[in-house]
Formats: structure tokens, C-alpha cells, sequence
């Protein structure tokens, strides 16, 4: 004796804009098919959820002028200078807030900074010391990252500490990418605002 897997067709209506979403149940199918079952290889239709965030793609962010990259970058220079200004206001919100600001939550903030500063590295006067503070300053990024990440289940969780001292932890980060980027400014011979 075969057996034999069946799938059914769930057919599925979205509008336009995404919203809304409708479902023909089994029994429905059933009815609509005649009652005759036929096996059909699963077929992935992708879905997007009504409340998804579009994400631009790294590729798109590359700035297309050194005036575009500059402009981006005394964006990027404010965020990072707000964040570390009202740290302690902003945690409030969690290890998630921080990292929305960070730009690894989201598409706000620091996202996209690094085909930015990138994009600039051969405008510095030094370049080995530009690259050199670029690299620390996405590593001390991506420490903040996993600090205010890991602030999200350190009381669950094994480890030793509090939600606290991993935020603590991502401000001193956070702080030193500061200074971090301020070197890459001085390199691009740009001011640094106080």
C-alpha cells in the first residue's frame, strides 16, 4: 500500500496596499474542488506582512556624491552625539531602543553609516589612520550592539550580570566610537562640533 501526502490549496486574496488577507478553508476547498484530491507540490508564495519594515538593501546606501557622504555623514555624527548625550533616557526603552539607534533594529539612526564612511575613505588625508578608526568604530558598533542585545536576557540567562551593566557597557562603546569617528572627521578635514 502507497501513501501518499496531499497538500491543499489554500488560496489566498491580498488587496493592493497588503492589508488585508483572506482564506478559503479546507472544507471550502473541498467543496469548490468537487471533493477531488490531488497531490501538488508545495509551491512558496512569499508573503509580506501588512506591518513589515522595508529595508533598504547595503548595496542602495552608498551615497552617490562626496556631498550626498558628507551630508549623510554629519547625520550619522548628530545621531551618534544624541545617543551618547541621553543615553541614560534612552535605555529606558531597553536593549531594543539601543539598538534601533545603533541601526541593527532598524532602518533609523547609524544604519547605513558603514558604505558611508566607506565610500570617503579615499578622501582622507591619512588613510591608514582613517581606515584604522573606521574599522574600531564598526567594531565598537557591533560590541554595542551585542551588549545592548545581550541586556535584553541577561536575567534569564546564565551569565553573570545585569540588564544595567550591559547597557553601561554599550555606552562606553558607544562613547569611544565617538571619539573613533571624531579622528575619521579630522582626516576628512571637516570640524568636529562640540
Amino acid at each position: 500500500m502507497h501513501s501518499f501526502t496531499f497538500m491543499f490549496l489554500i488560496l489566498v486574496a491580498v488587496d493592493v496596499d497588503g492589508l488585508t488577507r483572506t482564506e478559503i478553508s479546507r472544507a471550502t476547498f473541498l467543496k469548490m474542488s468537487g471533493g477531488v484530491l490531488i497531490p501538488l507540490k508545495p509551491v512558496l508564495i512569499p508573503l509580506k506582512p501588512a506591518n513589515a519594515i522595508d529595508f533598504t538593501p547595503i548595496d542602495k546606501l552608498t551615497p552617490g556624491s562626496k556631498v550626498d557622504a558628507l551630508d549623510r555623514l554629519n547625520m550619522y555624527r548628530t545621531e551618534l552625539c544624541v545617543l551618547c548625550r541621553d543615553f541614560d533616557f534612552i535605555k529606558k526603552g531597553g536593549g531594543d531602543e539601543i539598538r534601533r539607534w545603533v541601526g541593527t533594529v532598524n532602518t533609523q539612526h547609524l544604519y547605513g553609516v558603514n558604505p558611508t564612511l566607506k565610500y570617503l575613505q579615499g578622501e582622507a588625508t591619512d588613510i591608514v589612520t582613517y581606515t584604522e578608526s573606521m574599522d574600531e568604530f564598526r567594531s565598537l558598533l557591533t560590541s554595542a550592539d551585542t551588549a545592548a542585545y545581550s541586556s535584553l536576557f541577561v536575567e534569564f540567562s546564565a551569565a553573570k550580570g545585569t540588564a544595567d551593566e550591559y547597557l553601561n557597557i554599550a555606552k562606553g562603546d558607544l562613547i569611544a566610537a565617538q571619539r573613533e569617528l571624531d579622528i575619521m572627521f579630522k582626516e576628512l578635514e571637516l570640524d568636529t562640533p562640540s
